[in-house]
């Protein structure tokens, strides 16, 4: 496909190989995962490069619904969750995910069907062994997107099974599950886990295949394009930069910030794991010398956990008077 040049009917120039290391039996092998071309790759089997950017757009307007959802839940007011999706979805930093073939985009739709999981579950609900089947099956998607999600997948089942472990204490189901024992939280985990086990055999075995070690950094061979000496630098960027900084591109990402006070009083926990699952990434992506990556939207590393700030964005729209005069 490379050497028939297939991508110039899509792309106005030609394109160097992405490869840092070649495989062990000498070929060239990309950097990139394989996750979102296998995505995308029934709409471009039918209606090309515009079919694969349809299910980009497809899989955002999904991220958004979820969001809103969750955050009209969490803060009792749909002019918040309005706001809060507007905030995140309709500027620079996620809006123009939806319209490009990048993993990032992709990899935010498990991101937040996990955290609507996880905000359900700190209510009294229920979810079915098929709900919990899919949504662990999404889980395992994100570390084909791109190994550095690897890190959200991680932090998200952990969560998860916290969370199907200890209910809580006003949820009707847990007198019940107490009377039965400990095998009906073992019996979600499992379901909940089922593709995750499997993918992530699968997903090592690749490394494997191609490399001849498990390592998912094998991809990368010794390049130092990481390292803790950037993080400084790299969360700065991140942040405040001209052209690549959330809050420079979208000032109203500081309401994301201050939402997180009201949404700690009123839902401990929740604000807790979303912090568990922000902070560690952010860092981690921020160790990486590209940190701005590459030739995208501004902070394309960190736009798979943007859509989680509707949630404390809609928080503080619901308490704070002043910002609905």
């Amino acid at each position: 496909n490379y050497a028939a040049g297939d991508y110039l009917q899509y792309f106005g120039g030609r394109l160097q190989p992405h490869f840092l290391q070649r495989a062990a039996s000498g070929a060239i092998y990309s950097i990139h995962s394989p996750g979102v071309s296998v995505v995308v790759l029934p709409a471009f089997a039918i209606a090309g490069y515009p079919g694969a950017v349809f299910v980009v757009m497809l899989l955002a307007g999904l991220t958004a619904a979820l969001a809103w959802g969750t955050a009209w839940r969490l803060s009792g007011s749909a002019a918040g969750a309005w706001v809060g999706v507007l905030a995140v979805f309709a500027t620079a930093p996620f809006f123009f995910h939806t319209l490009t073939i990048y993993p990032d985009g992709v990899g935010a739709l498990p991101v937040m069907a996990a955290v609507w999981m996880i905000a359900r579950l700190d209510e009294s609900w229920e979810p079915s062994p098929r709900l919990l089947a899919a949504l662990g099956a999404g889980l395992a998607v994100l570390p084909w997107l791109h190994t550095r999600f690897a890190l959200l997948a991680a932090a998200l089942a952990a969560i998860a099974i916290a969370r199907l472990v200890v209910r809580p204490a006003f949820a009707p189901q847990v007198d019940s599950e107490l009377r039965r024992g400990k095998p009906a939280a073992a019996a979600r985990i499992a379901v909940f886990l089922a593709v995750p086990v499997l993918a992530a055999a699968a997903w090592f075995a690749y490394f494997w295949l191609i490399w001849r070690t498990p390592n998912p950094l094998a991809p990368y061979g010794a390049d130092a394009e990481s390292s803790l000496s950037y993080i400084v630098r790299g969360l700065a960027g991140l942040l405040i930069d001209q052209q690549h900084g959330v809050i420079t591109t979208a000032p109203i990402y500081a309401l994301a910030v201050a939402g997180m006070w009201p949404l700690f009083r009123a839902r401990r926990r929740l604000a807790t794991e979303l912090l568990v699952i922000v902070v560690p990434y952010v860092v981690a992506v921020s160790t990486y010398a590209m940190w701005w990556g590459g030739t995208s939207a501004p902070a394309r590393l960190v736009a798979a956990i943007l859509p989680l700030a509707v949630i404390p964005i809609a928080c503080v729209w619901a308490r704070v008077r002043w910002l609905r005069i």
